[in-house]
């Protein structure tokens, strides 16, 4: 839904959606046809290229009815969701986690410094809004994790690689020993 407003200046996740109507259905059956080639590895990324926690993009239901099914139908012990920090809600994640061993929650914050993520990335939110979202990710005993871009679009590589040890810095001393991803 982010990219319809406005989208980041390097995502090209809007080539990946189809076009139309998608139905509850549809979605559940793609999530159907997925769980087709599991290996029974014990980790579950579910990738939505979007915010699986956005109930413009995945409906409540279909977020429960899958997080339920892979808690009763297969042998996992921690699933990855993406979402941007704005669908992160409390009483939301609390029900979702109750299915499943263990919730990881992703966030591609991308950088923890503020004019690089607005100007450059146009990510459409703030550092105090990725605070709110992991902390409440970590008040509910989940797992954190923060993905953060390589080298940002219109910056030096100089600049880029200080503002990764800033941004791995910033991130861990708000949230110690939380998973991050550089990408």
């Amino acid at each position: 839904s982010w990219w319809r407003k406005k989208g980041c200046t390097m995502c090209g996740y809007c080539n990946d959606i189809r076009e139309g109507e998608i139905t509850p259905d549809d979605l559940f059956d793609q999530y159907r046809m997925a769980m087709r080639k599991w290996d029974g590895h014990p980790y579950l990324k579910i990738f939505t290229s979007g915010s699986f926690l956005d109930p413009k993009e995945i409906p409540q239901k279909v977020q429960m009815d899958i997080m339920s099914s892979i808690g009763t139908d297969y042998d996992v012990s921690r699933v990855l969701v993406e979402s941007r920090p704005e669908f992160v809600n409390q009483d939301d994640l609390a029900v979702l986690s109750t299915h499943i061993d263990s919730l990881e929650v992703a966030i591609g914050l991308e950088t923890s410094s503020d004019p690089i993520r607005r100007d450059l990335i146009h990510k459409g939110f703030v550092w105090d809004q990725f605070m709110k979202a992991g902390e409440t990710i970590c008040d509910l005993g989940l797992e954190l994790k923060s993905y953060l871009l390589m080298k940002p679009p219109l910056i030096g590589e100089s600049q880029s690689i200080s503002d990764m040890i800033d941004s791995i810095r910033d991130i861990d001393e708000a949230f110690p020993g939380s998973r991050i991803s550089v990408n």
